[in-house]
């Protein structure tokens, strides 16, 4: 076999070296594209200008583009490049000593309409051009086989796309925020030239075309709201084809694509305000309707919250400048809460719905917790804190304002953690109520022999219960009430010494008392 090894080898060299055009998936870029024809006498390579390779021809202006779709562009002018009239032409490529090397041919030009031209074909091609006209031409560069091409006919000199610009800026663009892309031309478009924004939000594979509406030479296309956090890619060309679905590059007259890395934003997984107004009108948000359930949110204005807000919210995030207002009966259940703004809350509820935590410091008025949360070491109960089933404190308890109530409503057994951690400051309660049925194991999480206190009153709802000795947790330390005890549930005492009840205020007693 190695024999005929070698000998096949010596034929791939031989071949690659003595006709390398075939070789090639395209054309040999030093020769570049030609198209000489009657128009220029024949001339082959043409004279510098518009019908002479970039690359071959000092002067020449038919250029090889590489974005996108390989292949050779130039734009002639009528008659200040070519007379006007009727032509026979050809496309060549080859060296300056043989220039007719490869040819193709075999196309009567139908204006703005991709054509299949044949390689060393048999006939010219032909075409008819008019004088005042300008013809852009795009040639494929498939190498040495048939190939495609386009003459796209202008009443006025291609406009170039000097700048494009976007609003909002690419880092401030949120879930169901259209954006509005500015483009500023050379010169207002011809009557026949469209300019389109492309965009994609996978890199091209698919993509849509939006249409540049212009007042002179500037003009504005809108790429439509995304409803979710994906990554926007786009760039503006200019074309005379209406709407093309296929074959975009061949089709461009002129392009800006941010100097080839296109433009791009991503957006933001968040709902965000576009108004001052009530979260629960719809023209507040970007989208024209109300965040869907579990969206992240962003408040960008003044938002109220006067009824109750169906769709629970992920995070919240106040900016900055803006405000977030509840009135009385605003209620509004969410995960976290970011607070740079300001959050209005003397009146209304707030649910934190677990998992979550706020940032920044929060003056609350009612809270209620069904999940974990953690308020941030700067949170202030003015009203009621209730923790419902499955709520409890994970970090950092808030502050209870004077006059506010701790209230357990869990209808089940409940493990006291830090929400009545303290005896002062963060965790230490002013009023405590317990509702529901809720059976309030007071020595719970390791809290036997720490001495537990509240500010105000202790009131025990029939049904409910404060247990100091449930299974083996006795207290040893003592419970002090600065205020009332109103007992219309059961309150049970430890059973070891030292796990006393100190009552500095009044005691109502309706219902059973079990004491050491």
């Amino acid at each position: 076999m190695k024999p005929i090894r070698i000998l096949l080898a010596a034929f791939i060299s031989f071949f690659c070296c003595y006709f390398p055009h075939e070789a090639n998936a395209q054309i040999y870029a030093p020769e570049g594209l030609n198209i000489p024809g009657n128009w220029n006498g024949w001339a082959n390579p043409p004279a510098p200008g518009p019908l002479a390779s970039a690359t071959q021809v000092p002067g020449g202006e038919v250029t090889l583009i590489t974005t996108g779709t390989r292949r050779y562009h130039t734009v002639i002018a009528c008659p200040a490049d070519v007379p006007a009239g009727n032509h026979d032409f050809l496309f060549t490529s080859g060296p300056s000593g043989s220039p007719w090397d490869n040819t193709w041919k075999d196309v009567n030009v139908t204006f703005n309409t991709l054509q299949t031209y044949t390689y060393n074909g048999s006939s010219n091609n032909n075409i008819t051009v008019t004088s005042g006209k300008w013809y852009v031409v795009n040639w494929e560069d498939l190498g040495y086989v048939n190939t495609r091409a386009i003459f796209m006919e202008l009443s006025e000199e291609p406009a170039t796309i000097n700048s494009v610009t976007q609003s909002p800026a690419a880092a401030n663009v949120y879930l169901g925020q259209a954006v509005d892309v500015t483009v500023t031309l050379s010169d207002p478009p011809a009557l026949e030239e469209k300019v389109y924004v492309r965009y994609s939000t996978d890199n091209f594979v698919t993509s849509s075309l939006v249409q540049v509406s212009f007042i002179g030479n500037v003009g504005t296309a809108t790429i439509p709201a995304q409803t979710s956090p994906v990554t926007v890619s786009y760039y503006v060309f200019s074309t005379t084809i209406n709407n093309p679905t296929a074959d975009y590059d061949m089709y461009t007259i002129n392009f800006n694509n941010n100097g080839g890395s296109n433009y791009t934003y991503t957006v933001k997984n968040a709902y965000t305000t576009i108004n001052a107004g009530d979260w629960n009108t719809g023209s507040t948000w970007a989208t024209g309707s109300v965040p869907p359930a579990n969206a992240n949110v962003e408040i960008n204005h003044a938002v109220t919250v006067n009824g109750t807000v169906a769709n629970p919210a992920a995070t919240v995030s106040i900016s900055s400048g803006a405000s977030l207002t509840f009135g009385a009966s605003g209620k509004l259940s969410m995960q976290s809460l970011i607070i740079q703004g300001n959050l209005i809350a003397s009146q209304g509820e707030i649910t934190f719905t677990g998992g979550g935590s706020v940032t920044g410091a929060a003056s609350f008025n009612d809270v209620v917790l069904t999940g974990g949360h953690d308020f941030g070491g700067n949170a202030t109960i003015n009203g009621t804190l209730k923790i419902n089933p499955g709520g409890y404190i994970s970090a950092n308890p808030p502050i209870y304002a004077a006059g506010s109530t701790l209230q357990y409503n869990t209808n089940t057994l409940y493990g006291r953690g830090l929400e009545w951690s303290a005896t002062s400051g963060p965790g230490y309660p002013d009023n405590v109520l317990i509702t529901n049925n809720t059976q309030l194991n007071l020595g719970a999480n390791g809290g036997t022999s720490t001495a537990f206190q509240i500010n105000g009153t202790l009131t025990i709802d029939p049904g409910a219960a404060l247990y100091m000795d449930y299974g083996s947790d006795d207290m040893t330390q003592p419970l002090t009430i600065n205020g009332d005890l109103v007992l219309n549930g059961t309150l049970s005492l430890s059973d070891a010494l030292g796990g006393d009840l100190m009552l500095k205020g009044d005691f109502t007693y309706n219902a059973v008392a079990t004491f050491n």
